[in-house]
């Protein structure tokens, strides 16, 4: 086979790894700040409790699956690599469901752009697309009444999303009324129910607990590359970049807390730097916790010398991913205080704070 008969004959995978190739690219080298703002928002833990907190509410395995992939947002590189699986899988399923259609590619591309699009708004979480993909998945491999069947109880899998099992099954020649009809009912008892047992009001379960976030107070696009270059201590590129007007604000963002509580652990201000680090994680819109925050707590407390504090925050660090590491390394330091006059970074500020005049705001 020539190569010219090879690419037509498998012109749907070139097309779907070049779409794949343009959405890694975009976020790597686009907008690698908004996926570190998107991780620095949550605290995603390997324990019982956590996972029971999210599944008993409507869409809580969607919104677990999610936060689970953005935990490895703080790497770029697999957050980059996440997106475009992620949009190549809904664009492969969506040509699944709709290869009866003479547009199922330019549908199916669409559609994938679509999720893309809804991905760059900050205060978009990623459960929806998350949630909207395990629908399809249903989509794919449930027919007929079965999808009756399934409502229930993927609607409290993954939320609003399973709207989606009420459009007819193309695959069928001809939709059943009674099927469409009985689905409709279904999800609207699903969508009362949810909101008397969760005790949710009713807009917000059918728009999704965590679908949305209403506050705004995640930061700008400036502040969040700011933030960026701060976080990973790139400082040849926060010279070269005007900083954010912390003056002008007239509320404080998620992004300026984290741009002071660096700031401020820079100049020797500890107590300050805590404060802007409870501020930062006050500003989470869906009132999660932060590893970033908890970090910066772990540390003003261990020059503060509230060991018990510390250790509390280091218990819930080690129970995560990409953060155990680095509590394991902190763990002595909250077990052995003498240890921290010597350390590299803390040991000068613990110097320095034993001697400010007023600890209690510096």
């Amino acid at each position: 086979m020539s190569p010219k008969q090879s690419l037509r004959s498998h012109w749907f995978a070139v097309t779907t790894v070049l779409f794949s190739a343009a959405v890694f690219s975009y976020w790597l080298f686009q907008r690698p700040y908004v996926m570190l703002a998107r991780e620095q928002s949550q605290l995603f833990l390997w324990n019982r409790e956590y996972l029971f907190e999210r599944i008993v509410v409507p869409g809580g395995l969607a919104q677990y699956l999610s936060e689970f992939l953005v935990q490895f947002f703080v790497h770029p590189v697999y957050g980059a690599l996440i997106h475009a699986l992620l949009f190549a899988s809904g664009l492969c399923l969506m040509r699944s469901l709709t290869k009866h259609l003479k547009a199922s590619f330019l549908i199916s591309l669409l559609f994938s752009v679509f999720l893309w699009w809804l991905t760059t708004n900050i205060y978009i979480p990623l459960t929806p697309i998350v949630a909207v993909l395990l629908t399809l998945c249903v989509m794919r491999f449930a027919t007929g009444w079965l999808r009756l069947v399934l409502i229930p109880v993927l609607y409290w899998l993954v939320g609003p999303a399973a709207v989606l099992l009420l459009l007819p099954d193309g695959r069928k020649r001809k939709p059943s009324l009674p099927l469409i009809l009985s689905s409709a009912l279904l999800f609207a008892v699903c969508l009362l129910g949810s909101s008397w047992l969760t005790l949710y009001p009713l807009r917000q379960v059918a728009r999704g607990i965590d679908y949305y976030w209403e506050d705004h107070n995640m930061g700008t696009l400036e502040e969040m590359r700011f933030d960026m270059l701060m976080r990973q201590r790139n400082w040849s590129a926060v010279e070269k970049v005007t900083p954010p007007n912390l003056q002008s604000s007239a509320s404080i963002s998620q992004s300026l807390a984290f741009i002071m509580s660096e700031m401020f652990m820079q100049k020797g201000m500890v107590s300050m730097a805590q404060r802007a680090a409870f501020e930062a994680m006050e500003c989470i819109p869906n009132h999660n916790k932060s590893a970033r925050s908890l970090q910066r707590l772990i540390e003003t407390n261990l020059v503060q010398g509230h060991y018990d504090v510390a250790r509390k925050y280091l218990n819930l660090l080690s129970q995560t991913t990409f953060y155990r590491s680095w509590a394991s390394q902190m763990r002595p330091l909250a077990d052995h205080p003498e240890r921290i006059p010597t350390h590299l970074s803390l040991g000068p500020l613990f110097k320095d704070y034993e001697k400010t005049p007023d600890t209690f705001f510096y």
